[in-house]
């Protein structure tokens, strides 16, 4: 009964502001827009995209992480990120808005907003508003061992199931080998990390893992998309993942926003492999964001930091302010070659971003942050 009301309050209370929304529209029209006008619109406007719910969750949350991989990605698509904006989210503000009204985006962390989008600043009257949330960021990071795999290889990965930016304890991990259905139970590791292994036989020799989690307490699975390639690696390639299993990646229990963290690895057995030569290597820290949906491999990196060509290298990062708290995947890619194939070792951790206190966040506070500019104010 008391869930029942509750829905039925949240309903009355997105369609008030959804009736808001459409009568200031119509009465900016005709240029009468005293600022308090202003500012509910704006205010509205967030409160209704909050208010549209499917399967995937709100619409407010889908739409920032679309905007999100559009302002961020490194390779953005071509198909969802049209001059560097989000359709799900563009789309609704230009008919929420009055015509001509241009507006930036921005998620605040409660320390520093970061804008992710930003429309041209006409001259005019400028109006904000936010709206507290917590994002249904819920995915599981895999990557395999190697970038690619001799045909007589097994295969391995590694699988981080990660919900509200937080390593969550999953009651089942299953990795997929793309379209052919051929699917593995991965094993819990600790710390968050699991393992999963396909032979040789099992696998195509090139191809997509599908990774799914199920999370003891959340509903649904987490998902989450890495490619893997074919390469003549013959007996090196097992002694490449033999030396990798040696070597370590060691992060701090936590980075606070502001403080510099310090990564470190130790490469001493790959750096040894008999028939290969380690070039360089660099470590990636990704944004606690989900991949697009359906694409492989486009996690969002927060840094990309290189480490030389040691084989014990550390590096240091700062959070800025505006960064995202939770729980970081971090890869170390060590570049190898050998026979004339260059390919990659990868280590993979977690890296925690906390709050100046050291305090991680169990609901990081989030503001979706809007700013309009009407230049026609009167």
């Amino acid at each position: 009964m008391v869930q029942a009301l509750e829905a039925v309050m949240v309903a009355l209370i997105v369609l008030g502001a959804a009736y808001s929304v459409v009568t200031l529209r119509a009465v900016s029209q005709t240029h009468d827009k005293p600022r308090a006008n202003l500012e509910k619109l704006a205010a509205d406007s967030l409160t209704v995209l909050n208010g549209l719910v499917d399967a995937n969750g709100t619409m407010l949350d889908q739409a920032l992480t679309e905007q999100y991989h559009c302002s961020r990605d490194v390779s953005p698509s071509t198909t969802t990120c049209a001059t560097g904006r989000a359709d799900n989210i563009t789309e609704k503000l230009q008919f929420y808005l009055p015509p001509g009204a241009a507006y930036a985006i921005a998620i605040d962390n409660g320390i520093q907003a970061r804008e992710i989008y930003r429309a041209s600043t006409p001259a005019g009257e400028a109006v904000g508003a936010s709206y507290a949330f917590v994002p249904a960021w819920n995915f599981t990071f895999v990557a395999s061992e190697l970038s690619c795999y001799d045909p007589g290889m097994p295969l391995n990965a590694t699988l981080l199931p990660i919900a509200h930016a937080r390593s969550v304890n999953a009651s089942r991990v299953v990795l997929t080998l793309g379209a052919t259905g051929v699917n593995v139970t991965a094993n819990a590791t600790g710390s968050g990390r699991w393992n999963a292994t396909f032979a040789a036989a099992a696998r195509p020799a090139s191809g997509t893992l599908v990774a799914n989690a199920t999370a003891a307490r959340n509903a649904g699975t987490f998902p989450g998309l890495a490619t893997y390639g074919s390469c003549a690696l013959g007996a090196t390639g097992n002694a490449t993942v033999t030396a990798l299993r040696q070597d370590s990646l060691t992060l701090p229990a936590s980075a606070p926003i502001g403080q510099a963290a310090t990564l470190r690895a130790n490469l001493t057995h790959l750096a040894a492999v008999s028939g290969a030569t380690l070039l360089s290597s660099n470590l990636t820290v990704y944004e606690p964001i989900p991949d697009r949906p359906g694409e492989a491999d486009t996690w969002i990196p927060a840094t990309t930091i290189a480490l030389g060509s040691g084989s014990t290298p550390s590096a240091t990062w700062t959070p800025p302010d505006d960064a995202l708290f939770g729980a970081h995947p971090v890869v170390l890619r060590a570049l190898m070659q050998a026979g004339g194939v260059t390919y990659e070792a990868r280590l993979v951790g977690i890296l925690p971003v906390a709050l100046p206190s050291g305090v991680v966040p169990l609901d990081p506070p989030y503001r979706a942050v809007l700013q309009a500019w009407f230049g026609d104010w009167r």
